[in-house]
């Protein structure tokens, strides 16, 4: 992997936690001074403010935006591997072809009148 592989991998998984958690986070603090009430089955469960229960939340956002990052960096690596096996399968095709081609080459040089001749074999020819 090169340097630069490894550069875009770390940028892209930063981008992908940066965005993440500033969407998530932003609302919050915004809104951090509202007066909040959660009510479970019509039971009080909470009643404060909304900076109050931040902590929960920014944990949720918190790993919510790590597993974005870590999501994006496995998806370009998935990615830059992807294209190196395209490419290495283009090569062994191109390799294949020119091993076929120089097989080809051979044959017809233990064939060729010139090497019968040399060989000694000139009762093989055709006259």
């Amino acid at each position: 992997m090169t340097l630069s592989t490894r550069k875009k991998l770390v940028l892209s998984s930063a981008i992908a936690y940066g965005v993440i958690f500033a969407v998530m986070t932003v609302p919050l603090a915004i809104l951090g001074d509202k007066q909040v009430r959660i009510e479970i089955q019509e039971e009080s469960f909470f009643y404060g403010k909304l900076r109050d229960i931040a902590a929960p939340y920014v944990v949720f956002t918190t790993l919510l935006s790590c597993g974005a990052g870590i999501s994006a960096a496995a998806l370009a690596g998935w990615r830059n591997s992807s294209q190196k096996s395209l490419n290495y399968q283009k090569e062994l095709s191109e390799l294949k072809g020119n091993l076929k081609w120089k097989e080809e080459l051979l044959e017809e040089f233990k064939l060729s009148e010139s090497r019968l001749q040399v060989s000694g074999l000139k009762s093989f020819l055709s006259k």
